[in-house]
């Protein structure tokens, strides 16, 4: 490895720059160039593209110096935040998204709220005074990770879905979420989370509809995807926002919300709320 590993970015500062596009993917370049222009970013850090051409060379591992320096970011990012990781009431969670140097929308995997475990669920239930709430958050996160890293399809999670739109009070919602734990053999640990979602992320490179779409676009030439961690902030409905109508460009604010995560909104498993606000 030639280059840096990890590109920090918060509070002003970023590690990198549009100049290190090929290395830290268009994503990674914004996020770093919009947090050194000041605006309010929330901090994480950028896996160079240079460990996804390594994670293929090397059987699917890492190098030996990844582990230590993920953690440091992931330190650095806990100061920052001010909260631990996976911890507490109010726990520091994380968005793990891709980013090539050339866009490839919708082609490789993100997962959000990465680290949340039932213990702080439980007490994610008890700050807020909304336990169904905390245990439905949980539910959906279990989902998107059952799906994106376990490979597990739609029938088998079915009864997931099922739970989430049929209203069933806090307390069956906690045990079903428990007994999934155990069906599908899914990790409890945050670390051991995170470092399976960079993974997945590695791995959507090579998916089936990413070979696809590179070869239908005639993209080639590229390290791979860089890996973006990126802190999630706090709050109990998630959704999507346009600075802009996406459809006419007209000079609205759209918001589109529901409980749940965003990534549910976009891939329409849920019905979301929708907002138009006049931009003036």
């Amino acid at each position: 490895m030639t280059q840096r590993s990890i590109y920090f970015f918060g509070n002003g500062k970023a590690d990198g720059s549009s100049e290190l596009k090929d290395l830290i993917g268009g994503k990674g370049a914004s996020l770093a160039d919009m947090t050194r222009a000041g605006l309010n970013v929330p901090p994480g850090f950028t896996i160079s593209a240079q460990f996804c051409e390594y994670y293929y060379q090397h059987e699917r591992h890492w190098p030996d110096s990844l582990e230590a320096e993920v953690r440091a970011s992931l330190r650095r990012l806990e100061e920052m935040a001010g909260r631990s990781f996976g911890v507490g009431g109010q726990p520091l969670l994380v968005a793990v998204r891709s980013g090539a140097a050339q866009s490839m929308p919708g082609m490789m995997d993100t997962l959000l709220n990465v680290g949340l475990n039932p213990d702080c669920v439980r007490a994610m239930g008890e700050r807020t005074g909304n336990p169904r709430g905390a245990w439905e958050a949980y539910l959906h996160f279990m989902a998107m990770y059952a799906r994106t890293v376990r490979g597990l399809d739609d029938g088998t999670l079915g009864r997931i879905d099922r739970l989430l739109s049929n209203g069933v009070d806090e307390f069956d919602l906690a045990l079903e979420a428990l007994a999934a734990v155990e069906q599908f053999k899914l990790p409890t640990d945050p670390w051991t989370m995170l470092r399976a979602a960079i993974n997945a992320v590695f791995e959507s490179w090579h998916s089936e509809r990413a070979l696809t779409y590179r070869k239908h676009h005639k993209i080639d030439g590229l390290l791979g995807t860089a890996v973006n961690v990126q802190m999630m902030c706090p709050s109990e409905v998630y959704g999507v926002l346009f600075t802009a109508n996406p459809v006419n460009q007209a000079p609205n604010i759209i918001i589109e919300s529901a409980f749940g995560l965003g990534e549910a909104v976009v891939l329409g498993r849920v019905t979301p709320d929708r907002f138009v606000l006049d931009k003036a």
